[in-house]
């Protein structure tokens, strides 16, 4: 039953999603990134783990821009082939000229030459995650296929969900194996869970 209220949630706010305007974008990353640079968790955090946008879910450009500047270590997925199909880890970039290549579903991605994200940087690491839903209880719902949330069963961080106000729903239906998020920020406010 959770699943077929997820694909029909998944769909809803995937089509609401896509048909906010560049103007949109522009204005509501601007905010969520100054959102994310007020945060008080990211002071006492010297590794982020994020995303790169797929075009439609918020953009962290000027986030990361201002984070690598103040020294910190940015990490980001990196697609790799297994024999169970297709999984992600989490390796560092020092600029995002020089570090991403072209990567899985055409979405840039650490290169081969960065390193990857030893355990003591995943446990320290402050999650940064995108989603297409959520709820004010920290529930998040993804694509579907579970990447994100065996990324961070990997390790023990606090986890952000970056959303767009839009993107909220009364509920997301979740199963045993969703992860839960500390904070949700948006262009319009910054949700603390109750967990």
């Amino acid at each position: 039953m959770a699943e077929n209220e997820k694909q029909a949630l998944r769909k809803h706010v995937l089509k609401v999603r896509k048909a906010l305007d560049s103007v949109f974008h522009e204005q509501a990353d601007r905010l969520i990134c100054a959102r994310l640079l007020e945060l008080p968790e990211l002071r006492s955090s010297q590794c982020v783990g994020a995303y790169v946008s797929d075009g439609t879910e918020p953009d962290l450009t000027v986030f990361f821009e201002k984070f690598m500047l103040s020294q910190g270590k940015l990490f980001l997925p990196r697609s790799s082939l297994h024999s169970g199909g297709l999984e992600y880890g989490m390796a560092q970039i020092d600029t995002l000229d020089n570090g991403l290549v072209d990567g899985a579903y055409g979405i840039p991605e650490p290169g081969k030459h960065c390193r990857e994200a030893n355990d003591d940087e995943l446990n320290k690491m402050l999650w940064l995650v995108p989603g297409v839903a959520f709820d004010d209880q920290g529930r998040r719902l993804g694509r579907g296929k579970g990447f994100y949330d065996r990324l961070l069963n990997s390790g023990s961080g606090i986890k952000i969900g970056i959303f767009y106000e839009c993107q909220k729903t009364d509920t997301v239906p979740v199963e045993t194996h969703d992860q839960l998020l500390d904070v949700i920020i948006t262009e319009e406010r910054t949700y603390r869970t109750k967990q």
